[in-house]
């Protein structure tokens, strides 16, 4: 009877695990055709992150920092495009500009699903996970709202994470080079920036800001500016276009909430070196951490809880993911994946929920709302992630 009762059990825990896998393959495809939909249709604000418009008026010998810090006069710079990045970037999005614009987004959307599935397959073969843990990883990675999130804002940030995959190059010159491009994105660069400093000493820094500073050299002479001029534009143009309510989890926006010191006009700057005295602190600790891997990984997430991110850049936590995958068996592991789960999952079926309770019914895209204590909360989770990677990097 017991031996019944056993086989019986085994097979409904198998049929519940096959229909699982259905149920979110099933989610995953309409994820990505969401995202895609959203991408592609500007009524839903497809692309208004993609720097597209930027790069057009670079091409035309407009600098886009001065555009839009005169007020984007004639509305040249798109939905959000703001321009924020670094230089390079508009020089390395500069082929888009051959494109029209639905036609141009729409590449950018091909393009960035294609890096999300390559770093993902990329990474699972790092840690040598098995083929139903790596697909499981890519249904849970396709649902998830930075995913649709980052393809149907046309945001940058998958290029970032696939610049970070340069943690594995063997040759540390090419190695430096290629994280360096990173930096156009410049709220993932401080850790990263200090630890290739602390790891391979000035050289290593020279090589890794070689990209960045030909970007900008080329920018300033390609507009014939002077490159003193053109340096800190894309900072000041940060400054005016970032809303502190729309950032997740990181300690600048926390010091922002001491509402009595923004009128100090250095409050800003104090709030930068601030963070990057943190920069500073968490670099030497992942120095300790031996793996590209782990580098990789602690990096970005450290990333996430010192400078301001919003949702789509929690992608970032793929490399977490897949590494807690690797030590399943571990409960730190398993903790591990829940906090991922909540940043990828859980928020926003928060928004869902709520939504539906004010208004009773459901839509797809509810809009997000982002309380002080929420930030705080989730700074506090990203500070628990961090330390149960570190500590998984002792379990063997």
């Amino acid at each position: 009877m017991n031996n019944f009762i056993n086989i019986f059990i085994n097979k409904l825990n198998s049929k519940i695990i096959i229909l699982f896998f259905i149920l979110v393959t099933i989610f995953s495809l309409i994820s990505v055709l969401h995202a895609l939909r959203i991408a592609n249709t500007g009524a839903l604000g497809g692309g208004i992150d993609f720097q597209f418009s930027p790069s057009v008026l670079f091409v035309d010998k407009i600098n886009p920092y001065e555009y839009f810090l005169d007020g984007n006069k004639d509305d040249k710079i798109m939905y959000a495009q703001w321009p924020s990045y670094a230089h390079l970037t508009y020089i390395l999005l500069s082929p888009f500009t051959f494109l029209d614009w639905e036609n141009a987004r729409f590449l950018w959307s091909i393009i960035n699903l294609s890096l999300a599935i390559f770093c993902l397959v990329f990474l699972s073969k790092q840690k040598k996970l098995s083929s139903s843990k790596t697909f499981l990883a890519c249904l849970l990675f396709l649902c998830s709202s930075p995913f649709r999130n980052c393809i149907g804002t046309g945001n940058q940030t998958f290029l970032i994470l696939f610049l970070f995959l340069s943690f594995f190059i063997d040759n540390h010159k090419i190695k430096n080079f290629c994280l360096g491009i990173s930096f156009i994105k410049y709220t993932f660069s401080p850790v990263l920036v200090f630890f290739i400093y602390f790891k391979n000493d000035f050289k290593g820094l020279l090589f890794s800001s070689l990209s960045c500073v030909f970007g900008w050299f080329i920018f300033s002479l390609y507009l014939d500016q002077n490159i003193f001029e053109t340096l800190l534009q894309p900072l000041k143009v940060a400054f005016v276009g970032f809303h502190q309510d729309s950032a997740r989890s990181d300690i600048y926006t926390i010091i922002g909430y001491f509402n009595h010191f923004s009128e100090f006009i250095y409050f800003n700057f104090v709030r930068i070196f601030l963070v990057i005295i943190f920069s500073i602190i968490i670099a030497r600790d992942i120095l300790k951490i031996k793996g590209n891997f782990n580098n990789l990984n602690l990096i970005l997430i450290s990333s996430l809880f010192l400078f301001p991110h919003l949702m789509y850049d929690f992608i970032v936590l793929l490399p977490a993911f897949v590494y807690s995958l690797s030590k399943l068996k571990f409960s730190l592991a398993k903790f591990s994946i829940l906090i991922i789960l909540y940043f990828w999952i859980g928020i926003r079926l928060k928004d869902y929920i709520l939504y539906f309770i004010q208004n009773k019914n459901l839509i797809l895209s509810p809009i997000s709302t982002i309380s002080q204590s929420q930030v705080i909360i989730n700074f506090l989770v990203l500070l628990i992630l961090y330390y149960l990677n570190k500590k998984l990097v002792l379990l063997k």
